[in-house]
């Protein structure tokens, strides 16, 4: 959702005197979308797709601006009909299958990146997209495929390797599950999901010292995140480090009181002889 070319006075003028005309609606609603007026942007785009209702691009700009929004479910239905309407274009279908995937409707997800991948075939992102949505629904070995494939026509792309590190865990093959998260962490060291996954996969082959220089390392990039200080203090406790574990925890408990994984390993640890 962005121009290429330099928007002048005069031509923003042009479109806001043609009003109400589907073109200008369109134009001013990307306008309005770059400037962050969000609300302004979506009743533009919502008035070009009334006007034109056949305007695949109005309907997709649409599908982007709801979703800004968090309108999830509108965002969803205009990209569907941007995608119908724009049959060469594989944005909008991308985008929807993007969108259903977080929202874990995976058929959805998978239909919309089948659609996707026909415009044109073999695009990377898209197969990895179209993996994560197989993988999902336990189709491990088709992912599988999908995200090897991916890699190979372009091996910098850290998301695939990720998806690839992910399916391996889920069958259990730790060894080639580490070597996909190292490399996914070699093309972006700021991938904190797949980090985690690694830190997780160190534990699982007993490769502690490995684990926890990991999620020291997220930690210092992610101080924020309950979940790591939760796991580093888990690795303490398993150390006998009693101290140092429980003041990860009450740093955590300072921040959410509520947090029950924090207060149960707190109450278990407690509960030991030595744990005070």
């Amino acid at each position: 959702m962005t121009t290429d070319t330099l928007i002048t006075d005069e031509m923003r003028t042009a479109w806001e005197e043609a009003m109400p005309d589907g073109l200008a609606a369109n134009n001013l609603g990307l306008l309005a979308a770059q400037d962050g007026d969000i609300d302004r942007a979506r009743q533009l785009l919502e008035q070009a797709v009334e006007l034109r209702p056949e305007d695949g691009i109005a309907w997709t700009n649409l599908g982007y601006v709801c979703a800004s929004a968090g309108d999830l479910d509108a965002a969803m239905h205009a990209l569907a009909r941007g995608s119908d309407l724009q049959p060469r274009d594989p944005r909008p279908a991308h985008t929807l299958g993007r969108i259903a995937l977080a929202r874990r409707d995976y058929p959805t997800a998978e239909s919309a990146f089948r659609t996707a991948l026909l415009r044109p075939p073999d695009n990377p992102a898209i197969l990895t997209g179209l993996a994560a949505a197989i993988a999902a629904r336990n189709r491990l070995g088709a992912a599988l495929e999908l995200l090897e494939h991916a890699v190979s026509l372009d091996p910098e792309l850290a998301a695939a390797w990720e998806q690839i590190g992910v399916v391996h865990y889920r069958r259990g093959n730790l060894g080639l599950a580490r070597d996909a998260l190292r490399r996914t962490l070699v093309l972006d060291p700021n991938r904190a999901t797949a980090q985690h996954l690694l830190v997780v996969v160190y534990l699982a082959r007993g490769e502690r010292a490995a684990a926890e220089c990991e999620l020291d390392v997220l930690i210092a990039r992610n101080p924020a995140v309950p979940s790591y200080l939760v796991d580093r203090a888990a690795l303490c406790f398993d150390a006998g480090e009693w101290d140092d574990g429980l003041a990860r925890l009450d740093a955590v408990l300072e921040a959410e009181p509520e947090n029950e994984r924090a207060l149960r390993m707190r109450d278990a640890v407690k509960g030991r002889d030595g744990g005070e």
